[in-house]
């Protein structure tokens, strides 16, 4: 009969506490203990030098003044050779050794934009546990005296664009909206340049609060326009808080062309942009490009179902672009960016869609719709509205050669006009809709 090996005790790690700050001068007994038993502290110099006097004799602190990435590198190494002492104690001992105890500080809650998840990841395999504290949103919102339920929350910590925060503005905008906004900046992505970018997207019924070193000795609230926001200095420690002053006005899909200001006649209808938005597959996170936007009809109507998207509308028309700008205005539309100038020329420049709307192609719309196949994510939709017949064969021949799966849409409506006491059917022009899908 084949022998069973003894099981041997398994490794013991370090144990590990992620320990959310607010006021070091409220730390409860539990805290303090926990920091006075750690034999390694670790976190940004500003949490460092409030606690240092309640730690033990010999306790190593590690502090953050270098790359995350490297700073985790340092703290998983002193751990792994504190395991791997305690190992060796477990083997001299007859199976018992005390595990090491280490702290990580952090900001408020690390789980909400901290660094809960990226110190978890690092560590695995040592027993981590988490204690939070009230965020720097919490607090904000308590300066400010209102509820914070329902506010969008975003951070821009090391972001390279605005798309969740242009989108945030737009939900909280919205009617229904919390009105509030409040952004986690950096040092670039500052509450100056969230003014900015604002009222370059013609969002200006906001103003702002930025909320500097709360908590801290050097606890400052600063509240002004936006206009104020771009020339003025903010501590580098800031969260910005913004607040509605007016809602916009609200757009429903499939909005008369009345709601837009427009060029007599150039403007994609009702019925049309309806179908336009079913075929493009929507579902609320994609990134949109309207290629030809005239008016931004379909962009602005595509921009209420893509909620935590962003819309890139590309017009070559000076005059049609003013007047997209100008629709994106009333309706608050702020995750919906224009870009003039002609399609191929701007598409290098945008970020890659998963969804494209080729409104406006006229004689380029072969080349755009060949263009537009090289940028289009995996699983990514396209569709191309054309009026002529020769323009309705460029758009299949095209699509057909990349053998892609293809379905062609008519659209003929017909709409009730007043005539002697009754009405009568007035069609608009007829419209085919083309439609190719990337496969996944």
């Amino acid at each position: 009969m084949e022998k069973i090996a003894p099981i041997k005790p398994g490794p013991k790690r370090a144990r590990v506490t992620i320990l959310g700050l607010d006021d070091p001068g409220d730390l409860g007994p539990a805290t303090l203990g926990l920091l006075a038993r750690a034999k390694l502290v670790a976190g940004p110099e500003r949490l460092l030098k409030p606690v240092l006097g309640y730690l033990g004799e010999g306790v190593r602190t590690i502090p953050l003044n270098k790359g995350l990435g490297d700073w985790l590198e340092e703290v998983k190494s002193h751990l792994d050779q504190a395991d791997q002492a305690g190992q060796a104690e477990l083997a001299g001992q007859g199976g018992q050794h005390d595990l090491a105890e280490a702290v990580v500080l952090a900001d408020g809650d690390p789980n909400f934009f901290g660094l809960g998840a990226r110190v978890i990841k690092a560590l695995a395999g040592h027993e981590v546990t988490m204690k939070p504290a009230a965020t720097t949103v919490q607090k904000a919102f308590a300066r400010l005296g209102v509820s914070w339920a329902g506010a969008e929350v975003v951070s821009l910590h090391g972001r390279q664009d605005f798309a969740p925060f242009f989108s945030a503005i737009f939900r909280a905008g919205q009617t229904g909206g919390s009105g509030f906004v409040a952004v986690y900046t950096d040092a670039k992505n500052n509450p100056g340049r969230l003014a900015e970018g604002l009222i370059e997207r013609g969002q200006t019924n906001w103003k702002m609060a930025v909320f500097q070193e709360l908590g801290l000795a050097g606890e400052a609230v600063w509240s002004g326009d936006l206009a104020q926001a771009q020339k003025t200095k903010f501590k580098a420690l800031n969260l910005a808080v913004l607040e509605r002053t007016k809602p916009p006005e609200v757009l429903t899909l499939g909005a008369a062309e009345s709601a837009y200001d427009h060029q007599a006649g150039l403007i994609t209808k009702s019925e049309v942009r309806g179908a336009v938005l079913g075929l493009l597959e929507l579902s609320g996170r994609e990134t949109l490009w309207d290629l030809g936007c005239g008016s931004g009809s379909v962009a602005l109507e595509a921009g209420m179902l893509l909620r935590h998207g962003q819309i890139l509308a590309v017009e070559k028309d000076p005059a049609r672009a003013a007047q997209a700008r100008e629709n994106r205005s009333r309706y608050g539309a702020a995750h919906v960016k224009i870009v003039e100038g002609r399609a191929l020329e701007t598409l290098p420049d945008l970020p890659r869609p998963d969804r494209v709307f080729v409104g406006g192609g006229g004689i380029e719309l072969e080349a755009t719709l060949r263009g537009v196949l090289g940028f289009l994510a995996p699983g990514g939709v396209v569709v191309a509205a054309v009026v002529r017949l020769d323009s309705l064969d460029a758009a299949i021949s095209c699509l057909s050669e990349a053998k892609l799966p293809l379905s062609v849409t008519q659209i003929f409506a017909s709409r009730g006009e007043p005539l002697v006491g009754s009405f009568f059917l007035k069609p608009i022009n007829p419209v085919f809709l083309i439609k190719a899908k990337i496969p996944s």
